[in-house]
């Protein structure tokens, strides 16, 4: 009888420490190697699928563009009118979208950083709007926080599509701070619940309970965003999650961006370009 419990409760021992291992392979270590830097002191940036960073300066003011190679190719800074910078969106390399949140404002610049449109939300009757991002068409998504819907905007100032009240479609309503729009998907990341997946009419595809990501973004199928210190890797298909280590000073990290090209990570001395393993 003694050995049948021994042999019991080895066994239990032995399913429990297999159970550790296969959980601590989860949390491994990010291999980088440092390629580059920008040098400067900025406040935030973002990087289009061609490589070239889109910087903005401390005072939030003014846009510089790097291209890939580290050439400076071009200066916004026309903000007279509009105050502070609140989000960039490069999406499409060939037309950026500025969104000044203090007056509810979207500038649109051509590739050259000249300046080829404006939309001023408020005449849409959308007074205050945290998120908006370019649409798969050009037009542009925005989530209205008074009304709690998720509406597009035609460059000519138009409401095309306005979703249900996510006060009706959700038990507890998100406010994202983030919209991704990306392979026939729209991607809502709400910083106190997680990442909510839609289709173009507003229909919930999926939910995610994650919060307090930072930096979150889309990359091939998998949606990242770091958090204490750890990088997050999750596969929406499959609900599986990868965690690693980042071999940062994450006290100095401000922000960072993961793409295929490689890590762009924010710090006090400049952006700094890594290339990666997972």
């Amino acid at each position: 009888m003694k050995l049948k419990y021994f042999i019991v409760g080895f066994c239990t021992a032995l399913l429990l420490s297999v159970a550790t291992n296969v959980f601590s392979q989860n949390d491994s270590a990010l291999v980088l190697q440092k390629k580059g830097t920008i040098n400067g002191n900025y406040a935030s940036f973002s990087v289009d699928n061609l490589g070239n960073v889109f910087a903005l300066s401390l005072s939030g003011n003014q846009i510089k563009k790097i291209g890939a190679n580290g050439d400076s190719l071009g200066i916004f800074n026309d903000v007279k009118q509009y105050g502070n910078i609140y989000s960039v969106d490069v999406s499409n390399p060939l037309k950026l979208l500025l969104y000044y949140k203090d007056f509810t404002t979207i500038v649109i610049l051509d590739r050259f950083l000249n300046k080829i449109n404006k939309i001023d939300l408020r005449q849409l009757g959308i007074m205050q709007a945290k998120a908006i991002c370019q649409s798969y068409d050009n037009q542009v998504w925005v989530f209205d926080q008074q009304e709690y819907k998720l509406k597009k905007v035609g460059e000519n100032g138009t409401i095309m599509f306005s979703s249900d009240d996510f006060r009706v479609l959700f038990n507890n309503a998100p406010n994202p701070s983030t919209i991704i729009d990306y392979d026939g998907r729209l991607y809502l990341y709400d910083e106190q619940q997680g990442w909510i997946i839609m289709d173009y009419y507003g229909a919930i595809k999926k939910e995610y309970q994650s919060p307090d990501w930072k930096d979150v973004g889309v990359q091939g199928k998998i949606l990242y965003g770091w958090k204490n210190h750890q990088l997050n890797l999750f596969n929406p298909d499959n609900y599986a999650l990868k965690t690693y280590s980042l071999p940062l000073d994450m006290d100095n990290v401000k922000s960072l961006h993961l793409l295929d090209k490689g890590m762009y990570v924010l710090s006090n001395n400049g952006i700094n370009i890594y290339s990666y393993k997972l």
